[in-house]
């Protein structure tokens, strides 16, 4: 039974959490490199829109869009390490930290978060409906504060995990119905 005590931590429901860390998802992405800027004009997301920064390795990927999807790629942006770059196609090349799993979201204009996954040095990487799911999870995990050298197997026990799979599915389907379902709290995610 939820408590009337304002000073006693909220009772949240399941679609409050989801949207929560949709958000901390899409604003952590820009955070990285974002602080260490040239002071030009930043967008939803942060980072300088099309910044790639050379200084990191570079990690080539793809953007797999749910089956009957309404987005389209031209319209949406990957953002992490402080950079955003526009997606032309679904092949896209970005920086990524030299020590651990990066994350990576894809967001629309306006800088919501769609879907998103984690790249890593020396890989390629994808960011799918399925690798959404892994980032959610991460977050709600407290993954954030896992010490980087051991964010890489934290991510493959959840890779491993069949409720992933499960989670992914569910995600495909319902930013298909609706791209925006993490942000607007979807019920069945």
């Amino acid at each position: 039974m939820p408590s009337s005590d304002p000073l006693l931590p909220k009772d949240f429901s399941r679609r409050e959490i989801v949207q929560l860390l949709s958000t901390l998802m899409a604003a952590s992405a820009g955070l990285s490199l974002d602080a260490c800027g040239s002071g030009a004009p930043t967008g939803p997301g942060g980072g300088t829109l099309g910044h790639t920064d050379t200084t990191l390795p570079q990690v080539s990927g793809t953007v797999t869009l749910p089956s009957g999807s309404g987005l389209k790629l031209d319209a949406l942006t990957i953002t992490g390490m402080g950079q955003r770059i526009p997606l032309a196609t679904a092949s896209f090349a970005i920086g990524v930290s030299t020590n651990s799993p990066s994350l990576a979201v894809v967001t629309d204009a306006a800088g919501n978060g769609i879907m998103a996954g984690f790249l890593q040095a020396g890989t390629s990487g994808t960011i799918t409906p399925q690798s959404t799911a892994m980032a959610l999870v991460w977050m709600s995990l407290g993954g954030p504060f896992v010490p980087g050298n051991l964010k890489g197997g934290l991510l493959a026990l959840l890779a491993a995990d069949p409720a992933i799979t499960a989670f992914g599915e569910v995600l495909a389907t319902r930013i298909a119905a609706d791209p925006l379902a993490i942000v607007h709290g979807d019920a069945a995610v």
